[in-house]
């Protein structure tokens, strides 16, 4: 179990980075984007005769639409990097889930092959009897070990 533990936890810790590499390059290249959209409107006597034209109020059209796209966009990339660590995760989770149930069955296994032994000494005497004198090591015989 412990190499799943391992390898989920460093999982978690590169998506992480993912997601925070992909944050700060699209934080950039919003502000870029945006500095371009800043500069389509002119300043100045120009700026003023836009105004008057009506050209301005179409660049700033312009300008709002490739805004919402842009977000469109990164969020679409955000979504996509989502769903491909989910996938990851999921086959991770799918070998951690198979590995815990094979843990189980085979306490369950364990447990009953204990019991049977336990059953097996109860009736049978001498059994119990060799048992108890192949223990040296105490002064009192404290019954069988349930120790695994």
């Amino acid at each position: 179990m412990q190499p799943l533990t391992e390898e989920k936890l460093a999982m978690r810790k590169a998506h992480r980075e993912e997601r925070k590499i992909l944050k700060a390059k699209q934080r950039e290249r919003w502000r870029q984007e945006e500095r371009q959209r800043h500069d389509r409107l002119r300043k100045g006597m120009s700026g003023l005769w836009d105004r008057m034209t009506g050209r301005t109020r179409s660049t700033i059209a312009k300008n709002d639409k490739e805004a919402w796209d842009a977000h469109k966009r990164d969020q679409r990339q955000r979504e996509t990097l989502i769903i491909e660590q989910l996938k990851e995760r999921t086959a991770l989770q799918k070998n951690i889930s198979v590995l815990r149930k094979k843990h189980i069955r085979d306490r369950r296994i364990l447990a009953r092959e204990i019991n049977q032994t336990l059953k097996t000494q109860a009736r049978d005497p001498q059994c119990y009897e060799m048992t108890r004198d192949h223990d040296h090591d105490r002064t009192r015989y404290q019954g069988p070990s349930l120790r695994l």
